[in-house]
């Protein structure tokens, strides 16, 4: 059986099953569904790999900010999605705790279209969400 050496994305902690049949780290992947349609949100990164969606609520085409994210670790993993389900376009606003790899502007602002989605993926590193757009966004 191979041995882990280093510990992956400065996790120390392994599933005893998992450590015995994949050699793999222990990772809690979290689904976080965001639909209530506030304005301000603090995503909450539950310290490690998740999948956040945001889902506008329909009718809500009122701006809606992202600040800093809550529960964060360094090196995590992250999918971040806005699903705007509306008939008309909505903008999302991204505190500096946001770093865009894909937007060369650096203004953190998107505008979602009516009925499209944009994703994201990255990880959380030196107090930053690094993202870069996935080929999901349509």
């Amino acid at each position: 059986m191979a041995t882990f050496s280093n510990p992956v994305l400065g996790q120390s902690l392994f599933s005893k099953s998992g450590n015995s049949i994949y050699n793999a780290p222990d990772t809690d992947s979290r689904y976080i569904k965001y639909t209530n349609g506030d304005t301000t949100i603090s995503p909450n990164l539950s310290h490690d790999h998740t999948r956040i969606y945001y889902e506008a609520p329909i009718g809500d085409t009122s701006d809606v900010t992202f600040i800093a994210p809550i529960n964060t670790e360094d090196r995590s993993l992250h999918w971040f999605s806005i699903n705007n389900n509306n008939t008309s376009s909505k903008k999302f606003i991204f505190s500096a705790d946001y770093v865009f790899l894909d937007d060369m502007a650096g203004d953190r602002t998107y505008t979602v279209e009516a009925g499209k989605t944009i994703v994201w993926y990255g990880t959380y590193y030196n107090d930053k969400l690094r993202l870069r757009i996935a080929s999901e966004s349509d």
